[in-house]
C-alpha cells in the first residue's frame, strides 16, 4: 500500500509535457511503385513523383546499407519534386503551434532550391506555411514560416552547406515561437518572436518550392519526417 501511494504521488508530482507525433515519414526505400514515394508511418498520403524524380538505386541512401534508397532529383531547376497531397494530416500541427522537419540531404550543386515546402493558404507568399531554402544560391539556409521574410518568419545561417556528402537538417519551432536551424547535430541558427503558424491543408512539395516546382534540388533526399513539435 506504501509503495503504490508513492507511486501516485510520484505520478501527479511528475510535470507531463506533449508527447511529440510523428505526421509523414518517407524513407524512399521502396521502388515498387515508379510513380510514388510511400508515406511509412500510415499518417499520411503516398508522395506523387514529379518531372525526373525517381527513387534511386539500392544502398544509395543514407546508411549506404542494402535496401536503403533515396529520392533522386537530379540537377538543379530540373523540375522535379515528390508531391504530398491535401488533407488532415499536418493539423496537430497547427493546433500545437509547433512543428519540426528533419531530412538527410546529398547535394551535387548548390543553386536556388527549396528542400521542402509545407503548403498554408492563408500564410500568403506562394502558401509558405513551413519550407526550407538549403541552401538558396548563396549557400544560406532560409527557414520560412507562416510566409514570408520578415524576422517572424525567418531564420537563417550560411555557411553550413557542404555538396557531395550526407547533411542532416532539422528546422523547429515551439508553441511559443522559438525557431531552431539544426545541421549535423550542431544548432546553427535560433531565435525567438516566430509568428504564429497558419492552418495547412496538407500538401507538401519535397523538394522543390510548392505549386510550381521551381528551385528544385540537386542530387539526394532521404528520411524526410515531419513532427507536430519540437
Amino acid at each position: 500500500y506504501l509503495l503504490t501511494a508513492a507511486l501516485v504521488v510520484g505520478f501527479f508530482g511528475i510535470p507531463r509535457v506533449h508527447a511529440l507525433d510523428l505526421l509523414a515519414y518517407f524513407d524512399f526505400n521502396d521502388d515498387s511503385d515508379p510513380a510514388a514515394a510511400l508515406e511509412v508511418s500510415g499518417n499520411a498520403p503516398d508522395a506523387i513523383l514529379n518531372g525526373p524524380a525517381f527513387i534511386g538505386a539500392d544502398a544509395g541512401g543514407v546508411t549506404g546499407s542494402a535496401g536503403d534508397r533515396a529520392l533522386d532529383l537530379g540537377t538543379v531547376g530540373n523540375g522535379a519534386s515528390a508531391i504530398v497531397s491535401a488533407g488532415t494530416h499536418f493539423d496537430a500541427a497547427f493546433i500545437n503551434n509547433s512543428m519540426s522537419v528533419s531530412w538527410w540531404q546529398n547535394l551535387s550543386g548548390i543553386g536556388n532550391t527549396s528542400a521542402f515546402w509545407i503548403h498554408s493558404q492563408p500564410a500568403g507568399a506562394n502558401d509558405r506555411g513551413f519550407q526550407a531554402h538549403a541552401p538558396w544560391g548563396n549557400g544560406t539556409i532560409y527557414f520560412d514560416q507562416s510566409g514570408c521574410c520578415g524576422g517572424p518568419q525567418r531564420l537563417t545561417v550560411g555557411g553550413a552547406i557542404n555538396v557531395g556528402q550526407w547533411q542532416h537538417i532539422v528546422i523547429q519551432r515551439d508553441a511559443d515561437g522559438n525557431r531552431e536551424i539544426w545541421v549535423d547535430g550542431v544548432l546553427g541558427a535560433n531565435a525567438a518572436g516566430g509568428e504564429p503558424l497558419d492552418a495547412f491543408n496538407g500538401i507538401m512539395t519535397i523538394g522543390a518550392e510548392g505549386n510550381n516546382n521551381n528551385n528544385s534540388m540537386s542530387g539526394l533526399l532521404d528520411d524526410i519526417a515531419v513532427f507536430n513539435g519540437v
